[in-house]
Parts: C-alpha cells; structure tokens; sequence
C-alpha cells in the first residue's frame, strides 16, 4: 500500500501549485499596471495590486493554517483564527509580500504586453530622499505590506526592440588559408613570460599598463563625495565606482610619484546611484607608487616551471599549441563574418545612451569566452576594463548582436543541453587547474552559469548559419592568431603547458 505521509506530502504540493497558479491569474486580472517611458527600450511600471485581492490572499493563507498548524493547547485545525493570525502573522505576511512582488510584477508585465529583458530594478527611496533602483532581493526589506490599502511598487525595466531578420541561408563568407611562423612563436613565449612576471615598483613615469598607487577624489557638480586612499589603478581605461573613465590611462601616463593630476567625465544615465545620473563627475588623483611588470629570464628555472628541460622543447609545443588555436580562430573567424552579415543587415533602432546593465551584461559573456580559452583572469580583468569603456559605438554593436540572437534562438529553436555545459565547465577546470565542482560553483554564484549558456546557444546558432553558407577559400595576407582573445574578434591565447596539472 502506498505510504499515508507520502500521500500527504504529494496533495499538499499538488495543492500548493493550484493555489500559486490560482493567484497568478487572479493577480494577471486584478493588477493595474501604468507604464512610462524613461528613454528608448526602457520602461518605468507602477504596479498596483488591489487591497481586497491582497485581503482574498491573506484569508487563504490563514485558513490553510486553521487546518493544518500545530498549535500548543489544541488539537489540529481546532485554535482560534485569532490566535493564528497573532502566532503566524508575521510569516504569513513576509511569504505574501514576496509572492505580491514578484507575481505582481510579472501580471504586469505581462498584462502591458511587455517583452522585458533581464530582472526589474525596484524603486526604493532612502531616509535621504535618494531614489535607488535595486534588485527584487535587494529591496525586499525596504518595502512594507500595507496593512489596510493597495500595495503599490515601482520599477524599470528594459525591453526588446522589434524588428525582422535577414536571409539565413547562403551567406557568403571567405576562408584564408594561415600559417604559424617562428616569430610568432617568440612572441608567444614572451606572453608565456609575462604571465611569470611581477609587479615591482620603479621610479620612473608612468607608462601604459603600469599599476598606480593613488588617493583618488570624486566630486560632483564640484562637490566632494568620496575620498579614497592607497587605491590601485592600472594606466588604462576602466571604470572608477560604476562610472567609465576612457581617459584614465592618458591622464597618468607620464606621471610620477608625487605627482597631482585630474580627469573629468559625466557620470551615466543609468549608473546604480539615481542621485549620481548625468552629473559631472571629476577624479582628483594623487600619484603615491608606480609599479610595473618585470618578465623573467629564459633560463633553468623558468623552463622547467612549465615542464621543459629546452628552449627546443618549449618552441615545439608552443608551435603545435599555436597550430590547434589557429584552427579555433579560423572557425571563430567564419563565426564572426556571419555576425558582421547579421549586423549589416538588421535594422535596429537602439537608444542613443546605451544601459549600464546590458553592457556589464555584454562584459560578462566575453569573460566567460575568455575563460573557455584558459586566458589568465589577470589579463581578463585588463580586457574587461577596456570592454567596459570602449566607444559607444562598438558596444551597442555587441547590445544589438545580443537582440539578433535571441530572436534566432527562437525562430530556430536550437537549445543547449546540461551536457554541453557540463563539458565546457570541464574544460575550463581543466584549463585552470580547478576542480570540475568548484568552477561550476563560481559561475553559478554570478550569471556565469546563463552566460556561458547563452555563448554556446549563439555558437550553436552561427554554425548551423554556417552549414547553409556559401564558403570560398583565399589565399589572404598571412595572419597569425592575435595577443588577446575576446569573442567579437574570434582570437585565441595558449594555454600554459601545465594547464590543467595544478590543484585548487
């Protein structure tokens, strides 16, 4: 016979799927929902959700309660309703408020006939009167369930342009033939050295790519809100408290310790701080240290670190490496030529100031091609930055790349199995000397997970593109595989010889 408990336990999680499903379409029909425009592809929604659809909820919750709680004194289903409101209220409250916040937001969205991307930033107004948008986790404590009106929340969300595809089929890409050279192959020993080096101070000028130790000052609209001591900054772009700063590099270059010096820029629409938006925003910054990266030599001790006892040895494997990673960048170069048809050929209208967030987005996706590769997450961090802060142009080119491929993956319908991921993530464990677990572990803590889905969703995509192209091969300017790797150009990086052999 079946288990009693059992049984028990399947009605009750039958029961609580109807009642879920049940406020779903009550909230779909009883949510009033007014939505403005707070620039292109981005949305502000009020959500109001009715006080008696709130009190029909609450009523639910406490009968269920009535039933089922075990309470001190008395036998089941028989306490007061008094008493179970005054021993469970507050609980029951909390789970209210969290499924009136996230169910009411998606009847809206969904009653406004909205294609909205990614999460909602909810509006929170601090005891200083300073508006923030944050995540639904984020703002849950700052937010209170009405005890006898409608509740009321406010949130911005982003959402898709429309517009229609190009031909898929037939495309017509070039395929040149490439060989590996010895000067390439010194070049990529020196990379191999660099990945040895050490940051060591000197007194000199600051050169590109040295480290700076600095007080940094942030004003805006020349008022002073942050001081900072002691903070690292690498002579290059990247973003100083969410805030792009593509002149950082130019700004030190040339500077000694001692040295005062400034750079000004104008703080985003959409940077996490509402307070901050399109202000302008100078960095006062005072040059403490200078270090830069010393390689080290060719010798005994740097060779057998990677496994060798030859500079002959070392060459062979470096030659053979770089051969499997030209194959990869041609491949990725036939991927990239379907993306610049797929760009050339697409009509979007994107917003003149592009969202902080589907950029950090985009940043994000070209870690984890990065990390496919096994590149140093030192040198990951460095094209990160530059990502960051790149022009404009160049990132609403990946902003309109992502639109174009969710529309393929839901015209085509390719999916990517738990399989395909799980393999990637070994290799990058293997790539990195980690364990298959723990990397998995690290990506799921952030959007890696998704991210990295999303990157062999499009390769799936461009190579089916691929099988229905018109490939003609050239011969082409001889071109061996570029210093950096990032998945717009299609580029690779070696490994290390010993990849894969260090424990985590």
């Amino acid at each position: 016979m079946p288990d009693e408990d059992a049984l028990d336990v399947e009605e009750t999680t039958e029961v609580a799927a109807e009642e879920k499903k049940d406020l779903a379409a009550r909230l779909k029909e009883a949510v009033q929902v007014e939505v403005a425009d707070t620039g292109p592809l981005r949305k502000r929604l009020t959500i109001r959700v009715p006080r008696d659809t709130i009190d029909e909820q609450q009523a639910e919750q406490f009968e269920e309660l009535s039933r089922d709680a075990f309470v001190p004194g008395f036998r089941k289903g028989r306490a007061p309703r008094a008493l179970i409101v005054r021993r469970f209220g507050r609980d029951v409250n909390e789970q209210l408020k969290t499924e009136l916040l996230s169910r009411g937001y998606l009847a809206a969205v969904e009653k406004a006939n909205l294609k909205v991307l990614g999460d909602p930033r909810i509006s929170v107004t601090g005891d200083d009167g300073t508006e923030r948008l944050l995540s639904i986790e984020e703002a849950f404590d700052q937010i209170e369930l009405p005890a006898s009106e409608p509740m009321t929340f406010v949130c911005e969300v982003e959402v898709r342009p429309e517009f229609d595809l190009p031909a898929l089929e037939g495309v017509e890409l070039k395929k040149p033939r490439v060989e590996i050279t010895e000067e390439d192959v010194d070049k990529h020993i020196d990379r191999l050295r660099g990945l040895q080096g050490t940051f060591e101070p000197v007194i000199d000028k600051v050169t590109e790519d040295d480290l700076v130790v600095a007080d940094v000052q942030l004003s805006l609209d020349a008022k002073l809100v942050k001081k900072e001591e002691n903070v690292q900054l690498a002579a290059r772009p990247q973003q100083i408290d969410h805030i792009p700063v593509p002149g950082l590099g130019e700004t030190l270059v040339g500077r000694r310790a001692g040295d005062q010096t400034f750079v000004e820029v104008d703080v985003p629409e959409d940077h996490p701080t509402a307070d901050w938006r399109g202000k302008s925003a100078r960095f006062d910054i005072l040059v403490h240290d200078v270090k830069r990266l010393s390689l080290p030599e060719i010798d005994e001790n740097f060779l057998s670190g990677l496994g060798f006892d030859t500079g002959e040895q070392l060459r062979d494997w470096v030659r053979e490496d770089m051969n499997v990673r030209l194959g990869d960048a041609i491949r990725d170069g036939l991927r990239n030529q379907v993306y610049e048809y797929l760009l050339d050929n697409t009509r979007i209208e994107l917003p003149e100031g592009l969202s902080h967030r589907q950029a950090e987005r985009v940043a994000d996706r070209r870690m984890i091609s990065l990390r496919r590769r096994g590149v140093p997450e030192a040198e990951i961090a460095k094209q990160l930055d530059e990502l960051r802060v790149q022009a404009k142009e160049e990132a609403v080119r990946d902003l309109k790349l992502f639109f174009i491929m969710e529309k393929l993956s839901e015209e085509l319908d390719l999916h990517v199995g738990e399989d395909e991921i799980n393999g990637q993530i070994a290799l990058m464990a293997q790539r990195y000397g980690r364990r298959f677990d723990r990397m998995r572990d690290e990506l799921a803590r952030g959007e890696g997970l998704a991210n990295l889905y999303l990157h062999l969703r499009d390769e799936k995509i461009v190579d089916w593109l691929i099988t229905k192209a018109k490939i003609t091969e050239t011969e082409g300017p001889r071109k061996r595989p570029p210093e950096k790797s990032s998945e717009a150009d299609g580029s690779t990086s070696p490994s290390t010889p010993d990849e894969g052999k260090k424990g985590d």
